[in-house]
């Protein structure tokens, strides 16, 4: 069988855990792996390229472009941003210990950011048309959620070359972290736009905005990844599976208030120039405690299809999700094709995530000393302005 173990385990085990099954023609354990990951993307179920590619770095959003916009904009919407990379040293020589013979071990420095939200249509129209538009009509924001998180890892990780099971345990540094997480929200304009109500029920939290550094420890958090093969068919992946404790300058609040201003003319809350109350955290959040608070870590669960490379043309499918984040369920379907003995191609149809219907697409190449990769979950979207996402996967492997 060409498929190596190793790489089975590596690449299920990746720290983004965004790619394919990738497979390498390496016949002989080398003595050590040097193994890179990055991920970097975004997506939207509403918000194409072209407008959200204006709306982070500037450029003017005319009417045209809103209202296309708004058009795709359901009932309730997501969009999400993730920046990740992972570096790990595996040493294949050494077994852990002398008691564990087929276990080996490996350490890895990471790094995950993701910012994202799931928003309702009136929501996104206040922000874009503003609160007069909705004239005595209460503008809805129930179950929106803006989401935040960024931390580091540490991790001291064993695997099995028999069992192709994997498991690390990783210590956090939580760089930040921040949560608006609305049960219900009311926004209602009264004539004229002289006069708003705002009523929310709901949670906020923040972690320290001041510390800088790579490992700035504004909280700190342990978490563990796990990976395992379930009858040589289906591999069950997990990620991030752990907590952080933010001890240092948290604020946190409970939301339950019915703010009310009038006297004054306001079209857009969301706009800078409009009063205070929209560039105020004081302001809507009145009850802010410094109170350290415990969040749990996104983590990434995954089940895929093992590929087995003696084959020329196979299945290739899988289901993921990542908690905390607003992520839908994202599910891709397609094939698998061994083109040579060094190069593997795979693509799929996917559905999910924080896109709705979209192409991925992988290329591998490995030789008896290296391996590189290369892949989208936006296959269709990086090539067009309208489309609604961008993303990049890179990985490589050197075996000295």
């Amino acid at each position: 069988m060409k498929q190596f173990s190793l790489i089975v385990i590596i690449l299920g085990f990746i720290s983004v855990d965004y790619s394919q099954d990738t497979t390498s023609t390496w016949k002989k354990t080398p003595p050590f792996v040097l193994s890179v990951d990055f991920f970097g993307g975004l997506g939207s179920t509403n918000m194409t390229n072209e407008f959200t590619s204006k709306l982070i770095f500037g450029g003017h959003i005319d009417s045209t472009l809103k209202n296309n916009v708004l058009d795709n904009t359901k009932k309730m919407n997501r969009a999400g941003f993730e920046l990740n990379y992972e570096v790990k040293f595996y040493n294949m020589q050494d077994t852990f210990l002398r008691t564990l013979p087929d276990y080996r071990y490996y350490i890895g420095i990471g790094s995950y950011a993701n910012t994202s939200a799931s928003f309702t249509q009136d929501f996104f129209k206040t922000i874009f048309y503003g609160n007069a538009s909705f004239g005595n009509t209460p503008a809805v924001f129930d179950n929106t959620t803006l989401f935040q998180s960024n931390f580091k890892k540490i991790s001291f990780g064993l695997m099995n070359l028999k069992t192709k099971t994997s498991f690390a345990l990783s210590i956090i540094s939580g760089n930040n972290h921040q949560l608006f997480d609305f049960n219900t929200a009311r926004l209602t304009t009264g004539e004229d736009a002289n006069e708003l109500t705002f009523e929310y029920d709901g949670n906020f939290q923040q972690s320290d905005s001041i510390a800088n550094g790579f490992l700035k420890f504004s909280g700190a958090g342990i978490a563990l990844d796990y990976s395992m093969h379930i009858k040589e068919t289906v591999q069950l992946s997990i990620t991030n599976l752990g907590f952080a404790l933010w001890a240092r300058n948290p604020s946190s609040a409970r939301l339950n208030e019915t703010i009310n201003y009038d006297g004054f003319y306001v079209s857009n809350v969301f706009s800078e120039n409009s009063f205070n109350v929209s560039n105020s955290l004081d302001s809507i959040i009145p009850n802010i405690e410094s109170k350290a608070f415990v969040s749990f870590l996104p983590a990434i669960i995954e089940a895929k299809k093992v590929i087995n490379t003696d084959k020329e043309l196979q299945l290739n499918y899988g289901l993921r999700y990542r908690f905390m984040s607003n992520y839908f369920p994202y599910l891709y379907i397609g094939g698998f094709y061994n083109a040579t003995e060094q190069l593997k191609l795979s693509s799929a149809l996917s559905y999910g995530g924080y896109n709705a219907f979209e192409m991925n697409f992988n290329a591998y190449y490995s030789t008896n000393t290296y391996y590189i990769g290369v892949g989208t979950n936006n296959l269709l979207g990086n090539f067009s302005k309208k489309g609604r996402g961008r993303s990049l996967l890179l990985s490589a492997m050197i075996k000295f």
